[in-house]
């Protein structure tokens, strides 16, 4: 038997094609999507990189950022599957089609990131526990999210856990790489200093990244600290000006190859975020053996970092905190080494091929055993 699986999403991002590809080595999967990007990201959709799904655009109207609205997904007929899963709950189109699926008491299950729990308006809670509550099954990317999930009414004993990533098997380096390696990748990449900071994301306030400029400013100048994501901004332009810092790197975005050589080449990684549900470029950093310092604002973190580990959480907002913990790594090459070996070993079941299989076996276990 071949399972037929429905999976509805916002837009195809290419981490997911990536996993929706490999799922679909194993079942018979369709996957809709309500739109083809974010606002302000170009589109590079081809029909050709569905190479084992199904892909179907609906019309849809965008709305917000990664939302959608149209009634397309009200005409479809749940019950032609095996299993159904919404993985974007709060977009409009997708409320309707879980209107529709809890009114027919068609089960389905509900694939959430990350979250975070945060103190809201009344309404907002029961609209959200409206929408997360009565799942059949719920996938959940770490114990936060999972606690979020239980806030918001799912049952503990419906939750299961899997490895959110990006990454392939092939992404996640054999070893570390050593000092002199990490200099002549530094000179290819145009960069003389001894160590470098690496820091990457959407150049956004909630990314945090003027907590790392203001933290530049307690750590030595002769170190290379390099920020990729767009071009600069000018409230970060106004504060590199004014806290006169001329080792830093503004760099937009570049291709997967190159982003690669600055990971490789990097001695720390940072992601100073106010939140992320997530954060994809945690477990990047990671597999490239880098030492990661991050927020207890960051999903990813929390649950990948070991404090003092393999990697340093520290408070949202603290550019003391975060400049302390780069400066106690740059002088501990050691310690760096130690922890990259320990995020090695960490991140390698964290990979699109783990994360397929986790989610075919418990596909498998509910419409096959027995």
């Amino acid at each position: 038997m071949r399972i037929r699986v429905l999976w509805i999403t916002n837009m195809p991002t290419i981490y997911r094609v990536n996993f929706f590809n490999e799922l679909g080595k194993y079942c018979n999967l369709t996957v809709m999507f309500e739109r083809y990007n974010a606002t302000g990201v170009k589109n590079k959709w081809k029909d050709s990189l569905a190479v084992n799904f199904r892909a179907v655009f609906h019309k849809t109207i965008d709305v917000g950022r990664e939302g959608a609205f149209g009634i397309d997904l009200l005409k479809i007929d749940y019950r032609q599957y095996d299993d159904v899963i919404i993985s974007s709950y709060s977009s409009p189109a997708e409320i309707l089609a879980l209107c529709k699926l809890k009114m027919q008491r068609i089960p389905y299950i509900l694939e959430v990131d990350g979250g975070i729990i945060k103190n809201e308006k009344i309404y907002k809670k029961n609209l959200k526990k409206f929408l997360i509550s009565g799942a059949d099954l719920y996938f959940s990317s770490s114990d936060k999210t999972s606690e979020y999930l239980k806030y918001y009414g799912a049952e503990t004993t419906k939750i299961c856990k899997y490895h959110f990533t990006s990454l392939f098997d092939s992404d996640v380096l054999e070893s570390t790489i050593d000092s002199e390696e990490k200099k002549k990748i530094r000179i290819d990449l145009g960069l003389n200093s001894d160590k470098m900071v690496l820091a990457v994301g959407q150049f956004i306030y909630r990314k945090g990244f003027d907590i790392l400029l203001k933290a530049v400013s307690k750590i030595p100048s002769n170190i290379d600290v390099v920020i990729i994501g767009g071009m600069i901004t000018e409230e970060y332009s106004l504060l590199v000006h004014e806290l006169n810092l001329k080792n830093v790197h503004f760099i937009s975005e570049i291709s997967k190859k190159k982003l690669n050589d600055y990971y490789k080449a990097a001695d720390i990684f940072v992601l100073p975020t106010r939140e992320d549900i997530w954060g994809l470029v945690i477990n990047e950093a990671m597999a490239k053996g880098l030492p990661v310092i991050t927020t207890d604002q960051c999903v990813a973190g929390l649950e990948l970092i070991a404090n003092s580990q393999n990697g340093y959480i520290i408070q949202s907002e603290n550019e003391v905190q975060l400049a302390e913990k780069i400066n106690f790594l740059l002088e501990n090459p050691s310690v760096c080494l130690e922890i990259g070996s320990r995020n090695l070993a960490r991140i390698r079941s964290y990979t699109v091929e783990q994360m397929a299989k986790e989610h075919f076996k418990v596909l498998y276990r509910r419409n096959c055993d027995g």
